[in-house]
């Protein structure tokens, strides 16, 4: 296409040049791509941020995951960094805070919820919560 003029890639894709051909059709989304590289980093992120609003202690996350021994032996989730329970003015979690993790560590991490020590971590940010409750 190069030596017909045509250099640039929408042009590549327009009707006019290559008809009955659809980018959306020779080029789906991958799955890998839109969920776990995409979404899941920004929405476990957001619910961390959540979560640490109720009392969830960051380190026993981390620990959790150190300790969790059922991840394929290919796989090494980092620890979970502490900025992602910083939240903006008013509670609700900044739009820029993803997981720090590739597609596939992140696609392991939110498959594999039975993650050692994540009841009691769940049990912990319910007790915490109770006993701010209490205070007031």
């Amino acid at each position: 296409m190069k030596a017909h003029g045509v250099n640039k890639l929408y042009f590549a894709l327009d009707p006019e040049y290559v008809p009955h051909i659809s980018p959306a059709d020779i080029a789906p989304q991958d799955v890998l791509h839109l969920f776990p590289d995409g979404l899941l980093r920004s929405e476990c992120a957001w619910l961390l941020c959540v979560l640490g609003k109720l009392g969830l202690r960051l380190e026993l996350v981390n620990k959790a995951i150190a300790a969790y021994s059922h991840f394929p032996p290919d796989v090494r989730v980092p620890a979970i960094r502490k900025n992602i329970l910083e939240c903006k003015v008013g509670g609700t979690p900044r739009s820029e805070s993803v997981l720090r993790m590739s597609g596939s560590q992140t696609m392991h991490f939110t498959l594999h919820r039975q993650l050692a020590g994540v009841a009691r971590v769940a049990r912990v940010a319910r007790v915490a919560r109770v006993a701010r409750r209490r205070e007031r």
